[in-house]
């Protein structure tokens, strides 16, 4: 009991020492490459920090609005109004979202798991999944949602799972308009001897 006890404290451990680095390090190492602040002399909102209060905000509660954030930013150090704040929702934020989310991906993969023997022949199974989300209608010129008694504005998020693995290899974002048989992003993840 003892040594189960300490192999989960330990693992535990781990797993909070990787968070801790991702969040401390990885968003700025990232953020030049996606240019989130253009001016770093002038800048009081950097990648870190809008990557933490972001990740808060919506952690906190299911739909969380500008003046809420602007008062996690406030807690900061950080004041910013929520016009503010709605500028820098842009094409630099949302690239260094998506790229913090693939960083995320490689980061915390976890050990691979033993297969049943059935599947050792493939050097991977993969399993693409998709899940549709609805949006505020005002996102439809972005994400277009499928109409009807269905949401204006909707985003499709398909998912390659690598079963072998025990890893997601892959997440892509589409307008939740687009069929599943058409998409085919995923192809060019599909190595020889996989299923």
């Amino acid at each position: 009991k003892n040594l189960r006890s300490c192999m989960w404290t330990s693992a535990i451990s781990k797993i909070a020492n990787r968070f801790i680095h991702f969040f401390e390090n990885i968003p700025e190492k990232v953020s030049d490459s996606v240019k989130f602040v253009k001016r770093p002399d002038l800048a009081k909102l950097n990648a870190k920090t809008f990557f933490k209060v972001f990740i808060q905000g919506c952690l906190s509660k299911t739909s969380t609005s500008l003046q809420e954030l602007s008062q996690l930013f406030k807690q900061e150090g950080i004041h910013i109004s929520k016009q503010g704040l709605h500028r820098r929702f842009n094409a630099q934020a949302t690239d260094l979202m998506k790229l913090l989310f693939k960083q995320a991906l490689q980061q915390f993969k976890t050990e691979q798991q033993a297969v049943i023997d059935l599947l050792k022949p493939f050097s991977s199974v993969k399993i693409l999944d998709s899940s549709s989300i609805s949006l505020p209608k005002e996102m439809k010129e972005l994400y277009r949602g499928c109409g009807g008694n269905r949401s204006e504005a909707a985003l499709k998020i398909h998912t390659l799972y690598d079963y072998v693995k025990g890893q997601i290899d892959d997440i892509s974002f589409t307008e939740a308009r687009k069929n599943d048989q058409s998409f085919k992003d995923h192809l060019s993840q599909i190595e020889e001897g996989a299923l």
